[in-house]
């Protein structure tokens, strides 16, 4: 498409998909000043009077939805004799392109896109919608792992008492549970397609291949559903019976809820006790020195991969895993609170597993303060998990608002500061009661929060509006300005400060944009190649470290001069980093490789790289013992490492 086109108060920039129910745009909204995605049906549909009350009734129904997996609607209606829907534009991935693109999915992944996409479908169910078009294009994972379902276009109320369409069924029939043939519904069908979901998530095939409309039929309704297991080897035969209840021939005989069908999934690949609160596990092998090409030689596990692409959504989370790494401080005292056993015994070699602590779904990101106490971002949850570094134990949880993807702490004013992706807000907890008792608004995704402890500043990159740094009193919890930073197609997911210098460093598509903190002017752009992600600064080196996804190196940043110094090689989807000044290591967290790197920021090279399993996220270093905590989103937990000393 070259060419804009007016619809309304609407300009339709880029096609982004269609089909029989209509076009979806890429879109710029003028009345409100934002790109938003409008799907836009064909004009023979607003003169049919029943199917336009039913479409109005239903839109508002799937606008009143407060779902976080849903996508959200701003608005509905007719313009120029068409009926629309506005909704929110993300960056992000459809499920059918992923698999197309990477083949199967783990077992782990396929199940954390069932289990998100289910709770979007049990909301949608509660109030008396059905999907009816449940399939893997419908879903779609953003670049942090927060899956969204979309398209409730086609959406029917369970009061309705006959289908109206012409044509009769309405829907995508490799995904089409026997009854809709039959021309009955009920919130089970959407069951069945999800379950026809999993199995194409894990074995790359759709459960019936046949290419003909009435074989597909006939599949349906006669047809044993396939095993998974036989298709791939790799997958957990109980996985077999989960798909099979699922894809039951009468709806009585499938699970009740979405939500159920993914507990027994996630229970069929979950050995038990694998999520104990506090579980000490066996350590796993250290790879001293070990380029990472060779460690993906013997790695023959796919994992999901999200590109960089335009799609529809709403924003984030994510799993989704934030981009800020939290840079530990390091206060140079040793009174600690080991006891005369700890501080006897000889130290765990680095990268040796010490425990795995469930904190919540989609954990992505840890901050630790220097008292011991380390707080994790669930991101599925939509909560903050507290847990005492001593005992290596959950303490409590505390509820914040919709995708909470990025931590600080504020000693000074006892203070943790929680970026909510989905909500656009940013969570205040309080350390002591350990309650929420502020949230400030900031714009449509809030993304990152970086401290500055010395002007009493805590910094957020957003998008939204464009993309924005906001600067936000941490005495008052008040927002003092915003400036906009330009992403171009990436969002800003990672921010960094050095407080001495007065300068903020934040990660877009190509390049670090630099932003003078005193003015909140942005000063200047640092190229590094596509895709950098997570970023954190060494203040008193004053450099600044890169992980760069695409690239899976993390480069070395002069922040005075602005320059890339070093470039070092690391594994495979560089994520989100954190850094020991004390020992002088930076870790870096490879998502695909499912591993770890330990960087010697002496030297720039890589002096270990553990494989940690999962999807390994944000990290931390424990400043008094030098441990490091992992979040995985993929276990819902986090890991726990011996570090350098």
């Amino acid at each position: 498409m070259t060419q804009h086109i007016s619809f309304g108060h609407y300009t339709l920039e880029r096609l982004l998909g269609e089909g029989g129910m209509g076009q979806v745009w890429a879109a710029f909204d003028n009345r409100t000043r934002r790109r938003v995605a409008v799907k836009v049906m064909p004009a023979n549909l607003a003169r049919d009077n029943e199917y336009r009350t039913r479409f109005l009734r239903e839109a508002e129904a799937t606008a009143s939805l407060q779902e976080p997996h849903v996508v959200p609607i701003h608005s509905f209606g007719e313009i120029a004799g068409q009926l629309y829907i506005d909704m929110a534009l993300i960056v992000g991935d459809d499920v059918g392109t992923t698999l197309r693109q990477t083949g199967p999915m783990m077992p782990a992944d396929a199940i954390g896109v069932i289990e998100q996409t289910a709770a979007a479908l049990d909301a949608a169910h509660a109030i008396g919608l059905v999907h009816r078009d449940v399939k893997p294009s419908n879903i779609v994972v953003h670049a942090t792992g927060f899956v969204y379902l979309i398209d409730f276009g086609i959406a029917w109320r369970q009061d309705q008492s006959t289908l109206t369409e012409t044509g009769g069924a309405v829907g995508t029939w490799a995904y089409m549970a026997p009854e809709r043939f039959e021309g009955e519904l009920s919130a089970r069908v959407d069951i069945y397609s999800l379950a026809c979901v999993l199995y194409e998530c894990l074995t790359g095939s759709k459960p019936f291949v046949q290419s003909e409309p009435g074989q597909l039929m006939v599949a349906h309704l006669y047809q044993e559903p396939p095993r998974a297991s036989a298709a791939n080897p790799g997958i957990p035969s109980a996985l077999d019976d989960v798909i099979a209840r699922g894809m039951a021939k009468q709806p009585g005989d499938r699970y009740e809820t979405a939500g159920a069908l993914a507990a027994a999934a996630r229970a069929a690949v979950q050995a038990p006790g694998r999520l104990a609160v506090t579980e000490v596990a066996p350590p796993r092998p250290v790879h001293t020195s070990t380029p990472p090409s060779d460690a993906r030689a013997h790695r023959p596990r796919r994992s999901l991969r999200k590109a960089t692409v335009a799609a529809i959504s709403a924003v984030v989370l994510v799993s989704a895993a934030t981009a800020i790494g939290v840079a530990a401080m390091n206060s140079g005292k040793s009174s600690l609170r080991n006891s005369p056993a700890e501080a006897t015994a000889p130290p765990d070699p680095p990268g040796s597993v010490l425990a795995t602590i469930a904190t919540g779904a989609g954990a992505n990101s840890v901050a630790i303060d220097p008292a011991g106490v380390a707080y994790v971002s669930n991101g599925t949850d939509g909560s903050v998990a507290v847990l005492d570094t001593d005992k290596r134990a959950l303490l409590t949880t505390t509820n914040v608002e919709a995708g909470p993807i990025s931590l600080a702490i504020d000693t000074s004013t006892r203070s943790v500061y929680v970026a909510n992706a989905r909500s656009g807000s940013l969570s205040v907890i309080d350390t002591v009661s350990r309650t929420v008792r502020a949230t400030v608004e900031l714009d449509v995704i809030a993304l990152t929060t970086v401290i500055d402890p010395e002007a009493k500043i805590v910094y957020s990159t957003t998008h939204g509006d464009g993309d924005k740094i906001y600067a936000v009193g941490t005495a008052d919890n008040k927002i003092r300005t915003s400036t906009p930073i330009e992403c171009g197609a990436a969002f800003p997911f990672g921010l960094a400060v050095d407080p001495e210098l007065g300068i903020a460093l934040a990660t877009c598509a190509n390049d670090v944009v630099t932003i003078d903190t005193r003015t909140m002017a942005v000063t200047g752009r640092i190229s590094t190649g596509p895709r950098p992600f997570g970023i954190v600064a060494d203040a008193k080196r004053h450099l600044a470290y890169v992980a760069n996804r695409d690239a899976g190196s993390v480069q070395v940043i002069d922040i005075r001069s602005g320059t890339v110094t070093a470039t070092v090689k690391v594994g495979r989807d560089a994520a989100l980093l954190a850094l020991d000044t004390a020992s002088n290591t930076a870790y870096v967290s490879n998502r695909d490789d499912h591993t770890i790197s330990m960087i010697d920021t002496t030297s720039n090279t890589v002096v270990a790289t553990v494989d940690v399993g999962g999807k390994p996220q944000g990290i931390a270093v424990e400043p008094r013992t030098h441990n490091v905590y992992v979040a995985d989103s993929d276990r819902g937990a986090v890991i726990v490492l011996a570090g350098r000393r």
